[in-house]
């Protein structure tokens, strides 16, 4: 299965909404249960660079 990259920043409402929808999805679709989330916060990544956007 894929893995999915939320970058997100603490304070962020869409990345909060983002989180959640993750939640409910996992909980509604139980064959997405075990995709892999990683999460990156882009305020606390040393370094951090914005990946190439993907169309």
């Amino acid at each position: 299965m894929s893995t999915i990259t939320l970058y997100h920043f603490e304070g962020c409402p869409a990345c909060g909404r983002a989180k959640e929808w993750i939640k409910e999805i996992k909980a509604e679709k139980p064959e997405l249960a075990k995709a892999q989330v990683d999460m990156v916060d882009v305020h606390k990544t040393p370094d951090f660079k914005s990946p190439a956007p993907i169309y």
